[in-house]
């Protein structure tokens, strides 16, 4: 008994050292006791859950765990002497031993990336063995069609030659994302012939969308016939990523039976509103650019990105600022549904007004999908689903969002996906969560009802794989720096609290937003506070009475309706609102709260949907008659609301 206990603790102990070896190739001087602190918790916590169950897995060697493990280990050695060859400490170190800085780096980062190596290896064989169980792969090694696989990482390192700026952070990435490919390549059998096997016309969607991908990174990249190489080498990388995505969505989709009990008269419905909103839409960019290029990349709207966002095409461009810890993994969502977009304006040489009208049609196709979605999260009939979209076509944050070029839609899109999949309890939620928490970070709230385990052990494990299949997403598709960075990011972003205010102040806000989930704001042409003409919220100086009612008959639908798991998912939501938007107060500082409307509003719509049905208990036919008495009061408001807004455009920003 006490050799077992000798030699458990000495696997510990090696464990543990290895892996603040391993730290040590990632310390900063400003955060090295904490840093090694999380280390030493986390890897022994981890050990615990992870492997204790089966010690047998501690030695066993696999390839594509040793490739990815050399992979982490080439990345300490390209950032080490890089964050710390020309430190005070190193160099008056390197002095007493006749060694430069730099080069007393390179001699530690080699130390260090020897002792960790072990558990580096103990991280990449957990997460090979995450990601073969995720897609279905067999953990013994694919050997006869390793060799046709090896294009998929030559394919992912061309991808990411084209960038317009080399830096380490960009060299690391594409390690290890060509590390994470090798993995996914030696446990698959042919992912072309697999590719091939799916219906054509997913082919021909994959290989059109991923034209317009390469096409506006060669745009943005501008190199050349280097560039259009690197371009065709990348083809099979994203091709074969975008045919699993379609494929995955359509069977999502087909197994859920999303569109089986359409009726006709809704597509002619549906149809009639994409029709409508397309020509809105068309009429406004021809007119005006305010919403899309203006000479002011911010607050012209409100307080929105959207001017910037549509010139430098933050939808496909992986690495823009705005694509940062918020939502990392924005462009690698947005991209299935915005490349063929994008590629039609390139072919067709459009206007800057086209293309944004173009990149627009897709998201307002998006936008009425994911409103579809909530009416089949509630389980309505054909009529009432008809009503249910009707009323949220006219809620002033859609018709906002028809004009405004931000990142929510994409965001609200996979969103309400996960929430609809969680609904059903089908098991695609866990891969739904991807797309949520990487169009924005905040959706990873979700996470923990993930969770198909009860007890605490086996649940902490289940989120800890949830959160490692996160993170070889975002390594997969080149977005270390989020994962080496995320203290600073978290840091800078706190500009956006509203640390300034007082709690009354954010709580005036907060009730002001939720009259804007459903009615037009206090808002108006603001010549001042920007320094240019702008559309602004006028300052919310008390309560919104209206918004505090919508918030009272959204407590009292919760109450009647707890057992129903869409009206318990909305109301989780509606208490995750109070928590971002009132207590931490995010986005108060600018006034800004308008432009999360679509993303917490939905909530708003189910609950006061919800409780009109249970009126139909005592007064038949009362959600038709409450929803038609509705439809007129938001058009009535909104409609002319959004003409003020549209109407200021005109004026100040003609085209």
């Amino acid at each position: 008994m006490e050799k077992k206990q000798m030699g458990k603790l000495g696997g510990e102990l090696l464990l543990l050292v290895s892996a603040l070896g391993a730290l040590g190739l990632f310390l900063i001087p400003s955060t090295i006791v904490t840093l090694m602190l999380m280390g030493i918790f986390g890897v022994l916590v981890l050990d615990r859950l992870i492997f204790w169950k089966n010690p047998a897995k501690k030695i066993e060697l696999r390839p594509g765990a040793l490739i990815l493990a050399a992979s982490f280990g080439a990345i300490g050695l390209i950032l080490f002497p890089n964050a710390m060859g020309n430190t005070g400490l190193l160099i008056g170190l390197g002095e007493k031993l006749h060694l430069s800085g730099p080069a007393l780096a390179w001699i530690l980062a080699g130390i260090f990336c020897f002792i960790g190596f072990y558990a580096f290896y103990r991280l990449a064989f957990w997460m090979e063995t995450l990601v073969c169980r995720v897609l279905g792969l067999s953990e013994t090694m694919e050997t006869r069609p390793v060799m046709r696989n090896l294009l998929l990482p030559i394919s992912g390192a061309a991808f990411f030659l084209l960038e317009p700026v080399w830096s380490p952070d960009i060299t690391c990435a594409g390690i290890a994302s060509v590390g994470l490919a090798m993995v996914i390549a030696i446990h698959s059998p042919s992912l072309m012939e697999w590719s091939m096997e799916k219906p054509k016309s997913l082919g021909i969607l994959s290989l059109l969308s991923s034209a317009g991908i390469l096409l506006f990174r060669i745009h943005r990249a501008d190199s050349g016939i280097f560039g259009m190489a690197a371009a065709v080498l990348s083809l099979p990388f994203v091709y074969i990523c975008l045919v699993w995505f379609y494929s995955w969505l359509w069977d999502t989709f087909s197994e859920l039976g999303t569109f089986r009990d359409v009726t006709k008269g809704e597509w002619l419905l549906y149809g009639g509103m994409l029709l409508a909103c397309v020509i809105f839409v068309t009429v406004v960019f021809l007119k005006t650019d305010a919403f899309y290029g203006t000479a002011h990349p911010f607050d012209i709207i409100y307080t929105s990105d959207s001017p910037e966002l549509v010139g430098e095409n933050a939808y496909l461009d992986l690495r823009h600022h705005q694509n940062d810890l918020r939502q990392p993994l924005f462009s690698v969502f947005a991209a299935p549904f915005l490349g063929i977009p994008y590629l039609l304006s390139r072919l067709t040489g459009a206007s800057l007004g086209w293309y944004a009208l173009l990149m627009d049609y897709a998201q307002i196709g998006l936008l009425l999908l994911t409103n579809f979605l909530l009416a089949k999260m509630l389980d309505l009939s054909a009529k009432k689903r008809m009503l249910f979209m009707g009323l949220t076509l006219l809620s002033y944050p859609v018709l906002l969002f028809l004009l405004m070029m931000e990142q929510y839609i994409v965001a609200y899109f996979y969103l309400i996906l996960t929430v609809y999949l969680l609904t059903r309890r089908n098991r695609r939620s866990s891969a739904a969560i991807w797309g949520t928490g990487g169009t924005l970070l905040t959706g990873m709230i979700l996470l923990p009802t993930l969770a198909e385990h009860r007890n605490f052990k086996d649940w902490f494990q289940e989120m800890l794989d949830r959160a490692l299949e996160f993170a070889a997403v975002l390594l997969l598709f080149g977005r270390l720096d989020i994962l080496l960075n995320v203290a600073s990011q978290i840091i800078s972003m706190t500009q956006f609290t509203g640390k300034a205010l007082t709690f009354g102040d954010k709580l005036f806000q907060y009730t002001g937003f939720f009259r804007a989930c459903l009615a037009a704001p206090n808002a108006g042409t603001d010549l001042s506070t920007m320094g240019f003409a702008s559309w602004q919220l006028r300052p919310a100086d008390g309560v919104c009475i209206l918004g505090v009612a919508v918030l009272v008959l959204c407590a009292i639908s919760l109450f009647l309706n707890r057992r129903d798991r869409a009206s318990a998912y909305a109301g989780g939501w509606l208490v995750f609102s109070f928590l971002v938007l009132c207590l931490l107060g995010w986005g108060t500082q600018e006034n800004g709260l308008i432009l999360y409307s679509l993303y917490f509003g939905w909530t708003v719509w189910v609950l006061l949907f919800r409780l009109a049905e249970r009126a139909e208990d005592k007064v038949p036919h009362a959600t038709a008659i409450v929803s038609i008495l509705c439809l007129g009061l938001l058009a009535a408001v909104n409609l002319p609301a959004l003409a003020r807004l549209v109407q200021f455009a005109y004026a100040y920003y003609p085209i």
